[in-house]
């Protein structure tokens, strides 16, 4: 047997166990060497003593490696291992107690087996954890942040894993940035819907304030002048007005609470309050008892248009705050019309104005122009070119002159109240309808933009149910892709690790390392095929070498054991088939005879016919006793014309009876040679074994050759079985 080398590849990496490797390797080559040489038991049993001491040693040191790193296969190895500790001894007696070399070259190459087994299907196995655990000679090199991270999820994450996460990272990174859009957009679309809500307020708030101020400025001229002309028509006013206000409290029952900020809830309580305060001041006034009916009526008025005003702190576009901006600075301009209408009202009533009122007069109208400046800033020219509709603004600013020279002549009686209350009336008419126009703008701008907001939502739903869809078809696109061919790959593998060589893989990749990793199986499949077939090449060149060797050790044991002239038993080859039979009869106490034969007068017929024909003559009688003998029967030629023939399961009778058949065939025979007809006859000795009688064949033997002789001795041609 061919000793072993020790290949690199049967490392584990680390020294300590694969010098215990190599060690356990040498000691079974000399005990190889030890086996091939014939060396004495003592040479083989020192060689098991140490491999006894070592395999403990080994084993010891590997189980504690295993601990180190945690090995969860542990408990099994060390069941394994304990299994070959066992195993040794008996192995040992099995080696020493062999009586051939073919037992002992068994034993010899169960450990070759043992150890490969060992190392490849175990000892490997943890190789990589205690690499690992930096307890292999190569340490892990330091890697890179980013290296780290891809090390970990290789480590822990499947590859189908690891490739959902490639494909649906983007779109977790936009669903989050989708999400946020989605709630800033939901914020915004639900205040444009409060703002929505809060519109038709806005128009009662319009509506109501432009009441109120028309009854203030006939409570003004009403008390200044007790016309009873004012009278009556602050009387049908008082009816509008309530009207006003039952539509507005319905309208903020109707608002709800989500539209109402803290600011406006402030402003709402406010104006509560004055509608309860409004029902005294009025009584107050029939009775010509109130004297803060001008300060209450702007006070009020100032609660409510405060309302509108508290819209512009929410957040909005900027389109869309310029549109409130423009709404409220008309209100305010419509507010500060009808305050300079009351003061107007009454200075014209009582015919003059007092200085502590003219400053306030004057400055009402400044506040008109500046209210008039932001609406030009923040309005678009459409809403600007509402403000030159209705009464004419020269008209306006010329009683505006003329009021204000008559206070200073103190000729106001000379003028009309009620011209002056109605051109200023019909300045708040065309402001509150451009309110009112602004408003239902307003309206409509919040409307296309909580259209557009939806729409908005809409399509970054259908974008990312569309992103979703299509990054989960290319998942699926992926994953067959990749994952697919590598579990078919992984499948060949395995079928190839077990012997199975016929899966040929048929799908073709891109020139990359899918492609790389198919050709790279494919070749190991083919070098594996041609191994194969080399290896029956080799099998069927040594099979022939063996049946050429085993004819040719067939041929020599032959010509070794027969004569070659006869193609007879020769005298060795019948000692040892007696020896069996003698063996076998012992211990089943069975028969055996023999027949010791000779051709009478041989010589003679030698030198009267010739050695040739001498020849002739030992043939056909061996050809004619083979033909009268059983299939187990032993015909030999033990001498020159001496036969002997070994007979198992005969008992004496029967040995001579088979006897005395050849030795009337023998005589009955004439045999022609070279023209001439020779005859001849045989004289035969019978014995049968008795293990009382004979001590060994050889002692056997000679009993029926003492008969023989005793035939010859009574005239030959003739058969004694008794002396």
């Amino acid at each position: 047997m061919q000793n072993l080398v020790w290949n690199d590849g049967l490392s584990v990496g680390i020294d300590s166990i694969d010098n215990d490797h190599k060690n356990l390797l040498s000691l079974f080559n000399e005990l190889s060497n030890a086996i091939l040489s014939n060396h004495t038991s003592d040479v083989i049993e020192n060689i098991f003593i140490r491999l006894e001491e070592y395999v403990v040693i080994h084993f010891t040191r590997e189980e504690a490696l295993m601990k180190q790193c945690h090995y969860p296969d542990l408990e099994n190895h060390i069941k394994l291992h304990q299994a070959f500790v066992n195993k040794v001894p008996e192995l040992k007696h099995k080696l020493l107690t062999a009586d051939s070399i073919k037992v002992a070259q068994e034993v010899n190459l169960f450990l070759y087996n043992w150890l490969m087994n060992h190392i490849i299907g175990e000892d490997l196995n943890f190789a990589q954890q205690a690499y690992e655990y930096n307890l292999a000679n190569d340490k892990p090199d330091k890697v890179s942040f980013f290296k780290g991270i891809s090390n970990w999820l290789s480590k822990h994450l499947v590859l189908n894993s690891r490739i959902a996460i490639t494909a649906l990272f983007p779109i977790f990174a936009l669903f989050v940035l989708s999400f946020f859009t989605l709630l800033n957009t939901s914020k915004e679309l639900l205040t444009l819907q409060h703002q929505l809500d809060f519109i038709p307020l806005v128009h009662q708030i319009n509506s109501l304030t432009h009441n109120l101020q028309t009854e203030r400025g006939l409570t003004t001229a009403f008390l200044g002048s007790k016309n009873n002309v004012f009278h009556s028509r602050l009387t049908k006013q008082y009816e509008i007005t309530n009207t006003s206000i039952i539509q507005y409290k319905q309208g903020i029952d109707q608002l709800g609470g989500q539209a109402i900020n803290k600011e406006m809830r402030e402003h709402l309580i406010r104006s509560e309050n004055y509608f309860v305060q409004l029902l005294e001041q009025r009584k107050a006034i029939e009775q010509s008892k109130s004297k803060i009916t001008f300060t209450f009526y702007n006070d009020f008025i100032a609660s409510l248009l405060a309302v509108p005003e508290s819209m512009t702190h929410q957040k909005m576009d900027s389109k869309m705050a310029h549109n409130l901006t423009a709404i409220t600075a008309i209100l305010n301009l419509k507010e500060t019309a009808g305050i300079e209408r009351a003061l107007g009202t009454l200075a014209i009533e009582q015919g003059h104005l007092p200085d502590r009122q003219l400053h306030p007069f004057i400055q009402l109208i400044g506040q008109q122009k500046g209210f008039v400046q932001n609406f030009q800033h923040a309005a678009t020219d459409q809403q600007r070119s509402q403000l030159r509709l209705g009464c004419k603004e020269g008209n306006i600013q010329a009683i505006e002159q003329e009021l204000y020279l008559s206070a200073m002549k103190n000729t106001l009686s000379n003028m009309d109240s009620q011209h002056w209350f109605k051109l200023l009336s019909c300045r708040m008419d065309q402001l509150k309808t451009l309110a009112n126009y602004l408003i239902d703008d307003f309206k409509k701008q919040s409307d296309s933009k909580v259209n557009q907001l939806k729409r908005q939502l809409y399509l970054i739903g259908i974008i990312l149910i569309s992103v979703l869809a299509l990054t989960s078809f290319s998942f699926w696109i992926l994953k067959r892709s990749i994952i697919f061919p590598i579990a078919h790959l992984t499948h060949a593998l395995h079928d190839l690790a077990f012997g199975n060589k016929k899966v040929r893989l048929k799908d073709k990749f891109a020139n990359d390392e899918l492609g790389e990793l198919l050709e790279s199986y494919e070749k190991c499949r083919r070098r594996l095929l041609q191994a194969d077939i080399s290896s029956s090449v080799d099998f069927i060149r040594l099979g022939v070498e063996l049946d050429d060797n085993t004819r040719k050790k067939d041929y020599y044991e032959k010509l070794s054991s027969t004569d070659p002239l006869t193609g007879a038993v020769n005298r060795r080859k019948l000692n040892h088939l007696a020896a069996l039979e003698i063996d076998r009869l012992s211990r089943f106490n069975r028969n055996l005879s023999v027949l010791m034969l000779d051709i009478d007068y041989f010589k003679k017929i030698n030198d009267s016919y010739g050695h040739a024909a001498g020849d002739q003559v030992l043939i056909a009688f061996y050809q004619s006793c083979q033909k009268l003998v059983r299939k187990i029967d032993t015909l030999a030629r033990i001498g020159g014309e001496e036969f002997v023939i070994l007979m198992p399961e005969t008992d004496l009778q029967q040995a001579s009876t088979l006897a005395e058949r050849i030795r009337s065939t023998i005589d009955k025979q004439i045999l022609k040679v070279d023209n001439q007809l020779i005859k001849y006859t045989v004289s035969i000795g019978v014995a049968t074994w008795d293990s009382l009688s004979y001590k060994d064949f050889d002692d056997f033997l000679h009993c029926a050759d003492q008969r023989l002789y005793k035939a010859k001795e009574s005239g030959r041609n003739r058969v004694v079985s008794h002396i």
